[in-house]
């Protein structure tokens, strides 16, 4: 693993914002763990190798997701379970989380349930958007029990039991008009009974800043020793970031119970995310060990470690090497591309969601920061496709505006830059390209050095293109109609520099793939290909070989694939049915060997998904998930270094990047034992006259074989043909069904064990 930049950890089912974690209380050796997400509850039962969701039950659509907020575990009944949602209520299982039935409330149905409690009186009580609520009986009758707190929403709270002395503690984010100090509203509040009175402990924190910014305040932590001992942070303000306060931010202390504050971060030993870079030490994480009250944890997109009870602080996600840094597994990056340096075998560029370019010279053991400051290019922070001219090792790189915000805006902002310094300055190079989340290809098999031929995508504005290294651009949208606004991938085929290949993202209203024979002059549609958002896109060029990754929808993708074509595109032949394909890769070495990234995305909603990074030694007939250690599962690329070809580079979605030293002599056989039965939609579906059936079988107790059935069945249920009739062993298997014998219509099939397992699928035959 090579982190210069994320965290490591158990892979949950999907990538979502995590809201809570909780150890069950019925397993004091932590290996059971709860856990929220924002779209579901999930449970682990093995230390967080794999999870099964327990909330909600039924996952049909995505309208059928919920935003879990909060989940708790009655102390005095381990069965006994509640989770508290966003503008969905809460619920109750008594079951341990088998069957679930709706509380009862006098809640607003508004409200988001951040925070419950359950004491040892078996009452519950709730920290909401709609205010505090409290229940005697746990969920029959309510009480609101907002009374002295500046208004109803409660974004944090922490219930202490101590006796007689139970306390209760709320932060709320801050309201008020902007320069009028007497109009502050929120912070931090205390209450003695449970929730009927509170008291402002704001003290002397900092309340607005010299811009009449107020201030925001949402962790805190407590002393379990000590109740008067108080640490806050502050925060991102809600809902909008740029509310937040800069000028005081950090961590604040107090040891009288809020009367007065003193901050505690001026002793801080930075990484490479220097204040120079990133002067947004707000606090997201702060959590104190039990264990030892001197130890404080402060984190955000990095993690900083006090263990003199905040007076100094010591940064723990980065080690310094020379000039560079190697991360440690705590900063939560999304990398977006990498590159190989075709002079330097050591030099490495990557580019970060936020972060933007890095530059390793030492083969990717550490990295360092090529932006002198966040955000250098208004906005445009994420480095994302890097390309190295091999005569004189120009780099040319496209910028937007990361993947959050692309996504909340649309994808609208883009430029393209190149450097002649390696990578230390960057110019814009965008006259005449639009905004628009770009793609970049660069044609280095003609021209020469400081005059070649760039390719780019501009979402919702078409294709461009330069002809003088990006001094100029020009669109080249002829053919394209209303596709042109949905350009999303450019590729050239490697053998011939005057054929492109341009896919369409069109979010589910039915993308496409085109093709150039004249060096964008003009474009045609090629109809065999299916009305899919293209994902991926990559050339064997040693066999005139293309693979394309693409999927029904690109918001909501279930339904997808990996197609090949072997006539320049004129037909294709769907090798697999993974719903994201989000990018492939091909041994140079040996183009028979494949890698791609396949993406859950709403592998919530379909489990049986193989996701992670998967291989093939036999030009995609048939795969193994090599995914391994890797322990993040939302993959945005995988790239094979071609200066050492055994080296296989993965870039994750909050995952920061990671490297498998040997990917090319991976024993086929290590850690491909599936988990779990699966049998896969068959594919092409509809057929004529064959189809591909893939299916696994996990090990099952101590039996070393299982006896398989797969058989054929008609409309009428009746058996027709036996495909597989045999002991196998664990392992994926494909099988090619032929019906060239049989007629057009709906046909089932059947996968069936000797240990129980069985389920059917339906087909269509079409003649």
């Amino acid at each position: 693993m090579i982190n210069n930049n994320l965290a490591t950890g158990p892979w949950t089912p999907d990538v979502y914002w995590t809201n809570q974690m909780m150890f069950d209380l019925s397993d004091n050796t932590y290996n059971s763990i709860l856990y929220c997400t924002a779209v579901a509850m999930f449970k682990s039962t093995n230390g967080g190798d794999s999870w099964n969701k327990l909330f909600p039950q039924q996952v049909l659509s995505e309208d059928d997701f919920v935003s879990v907020y909060s989940v708790v575990q009655d102390k005095n009944n381990f069965n006994s379970l509640f989770v508290g949602t966003q503008s969905k209520g809460i619920f109750h299982s008594t079951d341990a989380g088998n069957t679930w039935s709706k509380l009862n409330t006098t809640i607003p149905d508004s409200a988001t349930i951040f925070n419950m409690y359950i004491t040892s009186s078996n009452e519950l009580i709730i920290g909401s958007t709609e205010g505090v609520f409290y229940s005697p009986d746990l969920g029959v009758t309510w009480e609101n029990r907002t009374n002295g707190l500046p208004h109803n929403y409660v974004w944090n709270m922490k219930y202490i039991e101590s006796g007689n002395n139970d306390l209760l503690f709320a932060s709320l984010p801050t309201f008020g008009t902007q320069g009028n100090i007497s109009t502050f509203s929120g912070g931090i509040y205390k209450s003695s009974d449970k929730g009927l009175n509170w008291t402002e402990i704001n003290g002397d924190l900092p309340k607005m800043q010299s811009d009449g910014m107020f201030y925001y305040y949402w962790k805190f932590t407590i002393n379990p020793d000590n109740h008067s001992s108080i640490y806050i942070g502050t925060s991102v303000g809600y809902p909008d970031e740029t509310l937040a306060a800069f000028e005081e931010w950090g961590i604040y202390k107090t040891e009288n119970g809020g009367n007065s504050w003193a901050k505690m971060d001026n002793n801080v030993t930075e990484g490479w995310m220097d204040q120079s870079f990133f002067d947004e030490r707000h606090a997201l994480v702060l959590a104190m060990a039990p264990s030892d009250t001197n130890r404080i944890y402060w984190g955000r997109d990095w993690i900083y470690s006090s263990t003199d009870a905040g007076n100094s602080w010591q940064q723990i996600y980065t080690n310094k090497i020379g000039n560079a840094w190697k991360g440690n597994g705590f900063e939560l990056m999304m990398t977006e591309g990498i590159a190989f340096s075709p002079i330097n075998s050591n030099v490495i560029f990557i580019g970060y969601d936020d972060m933007g370019p890095f530059r390793s010279t030492d083969g990717g053991n550490s990295f360092k920061p090529l932006d002198a400051q966040m955000d250098p290019y208004d906005g445009y922070d994420a480095g994302k496709d890097i390309l190295i001219d091999p005569a004189n090792a120009d780099i040319y790189m496209s910028r937007y505006d990361g993947f959050g915000s692309a996504f909340t805006n649309g994808y609208t902002m883009g430029r393209i830059y190149k450097s002649t310094d390696d990578g230390n300055t960057f110019t814009n190079i965008s006259s005449g390209f639009p905004d628009g989340r770009p793609n970049l290809a660069v044609d280095f098999t003609s021209g020469s050095a400081g005059n070649r031929t760039l390719y780019a995508t501009s979402f919702s504005n078409g294709v461009y293109k330069s002809t003088n290294s990006g001094s100029t651009w020009t669109a080249i949208n002829n053919g394209l109609g209303g596709d042109a606004q949905g350009a999303w991938l450019i590729k050239i085929n490697p053998n011939n520099n005057a054929e492109l290949y341009l896919g369409i993202n069109n979010f589910g209203g039915g993308g496409a793939l085109y093709k150039s024979t004249n060096s964008g002059a003009s474009w045609t549609i090629l109809n065999s290909f299916p009305a899919f958002d293209v994902l991926s896109l990559e050339f064997d060029k040693v066999n005139n070989i293309i693979y394309c990754g693409a999927t029904e929808n690109y918001d909501w993708s279930i339904n997808g694939g990996l197609f090949k074509s072997a006539d320049n595109g004129t037909t294709w032949t769907q090798i697999s049915n993974l719903p994201r394909v989000a990018d492939i890769t091909i041994n140079p070495d040996n183009p028979n060997t494949l890698f791609i990234a396949s993406q859950p995305w709403y592998s919530v909603w379909k489990p049986d998904v193989n996701i992670g990074i998967l291989k093939s030694t036999d030009a995609g007939n048939t795969w193994q998930n090599i995914t391994k250690n890797l322990n993040h599962a939302f993959v945005l690329f995988a790239k094979l270094n071609p200066n050492n070809t055994s080296q296989l580079f993965v870039g994750t979605g909050g995952g920061g990047l990671w490297m498998n030293d040997n990917a090319t002599g991976i024993d086929e056989t290590t850690d491909a034992i599936p988990t779990h039965f699966y049998i896969s939609q068959n594919y092409p579906n509809p057929f004529n006259p064959s189809t591909i059936i893939e299916y696994s079988i996990p090990a099952v107790e101590t039996r070393h074989t299982l006896y398989v059935q797969l058989r054929i069945y008609d409309i009428l249920g009746r058996e027709i043909m036996t495909l597989v009739n045999e002991q196998q062993k664990p392992g994926y298997y494909k099988i090619n069904f032929d019906a060239s014998s049989l007629t057009s219509g709906v046909y089932f099939y059947r996968l069936s064990t000797n240990s129980g397992f069985v389920q059917t699928k339906k087909m269509l035959l079409l003649w």
